[in-house]
């Protein structure tokens, strides 16, 4: 599917999906975590420029936790996305 191609694409390297979720009525969500917001909102700006998303992405939820790795402590960025996509693609990039 190009759509999800496209998400693929726009991920950045320290940014990771857990679900992508499509119903029958092209509602889009999807969850994920990120060491920033600024790559969460980067990745957001990306796929609404998409002829697949019409800027209709959003954050819906979004926390801060903090992991220990290598027995140091870091913070991640919790994240839900939902909008609408357009799986015929539609008039866009």
């Amino acid at each position: 599917m190009p759509a999800l191609e496209r998400v693929a694409k726009d991920i950045p390297s320290d940014l990771w999906l857990v679900s992508l979720s499509l119903s029958d009525s092209s509602n889009f969500s999807m969850t994920g975590f990120s060491y920033s917001f600024r790559s969460i909102s980067n990745f957001i700006s990306l796929a609404n420029d998409s002829k697949f998303f019409n800027r209709s992405l959003g954050v819906s939820d979004s926390k801060t936790l903090v992991e220990t790795y290598k027995g140091e402590k870091r913070r991640v960025e919790s994240f839900a996305i939902v909008g609408r996509m357009n799986v015929f693609g539609g008039a866009g990039k």
